[in-house]
């Protein structure tokens, strides 16, 4: 595979590394982003939520955790903790 080298200014640099996905390469965190067509879903803001807050959450659960919104359903399942 061949490779191209592109200049980013520290500001877009930052917000380009905000979206990666744990080990995920810059090269397939920007795929992924220009691929994605669809709106932001509540799984999308669950895994950004616990990514931001340093909480790990599987892609079970967000997934389950939209189905929820989705579909009207209530769950009181859900614990939450709110860091200090």
């Amino acid at each position: 595979m061949s490779t191209k080298t592109v200049a980013l200014n520290t500001r877009v640099y930052e917000k380009l590394a905000r979206h990666k996905r744990g080990s995920e390469s810059f090269t397939k965190t920007i795929d992924r982003l220009l691929s994605d067509s669809s709106e932001p879903t509540c799984g999308d803001a669950v895994r950004e939520t616990a990514r931001i807050f340093g909480q790990v959450e599987t892609e079970n659960e967000a997934d389950q955790l939209e189905s929820f919104v989705r579909e009207g359903k209530a769950s009181t399942d859900w614990a939450v903790e709110l860091p200090e």
